[in-house]
């Protein structure tokens, strides 16, 4: 007998329990998490919130890949969020 187990992983509704200022990151070519799920996610955040989306990338190191731009957003994301 095999029984189906449903993924407890539910980061949109994660998203409704997070209060503190929050700076999400999104790839656009990602194969792994979608636009729309991304967006959820984003909407269900309850405190000071941005969303920065990295056109060219995929589900990757934001960081190593583009640093000069990831840097510029978390320095003003953290001045803003004092």
């Amino acid at each position: 007998m095999v029984l189906a187990v449903k993924n407890p992983h539910n980061p949109v509704e994660y998203a409704t329990r997070i209060s503190c200022p929050t700076l999400l990151f999104f790839g656009a070519k990602d194969d792994k998490v979608s636009k729309r799920e991304i967006e959820e996610i984003f909407e269900n955040l309850t405190g000071p919130k941005e969303l920065k989306i990295f056109e060219e990338a995929g589900h990757e190191n934001f960081l190593l890949n583009y640093e000069s731009e990831w840097t510029r957003e978390v320095q003003q994301f953290l001045e803003m969020n004092r």
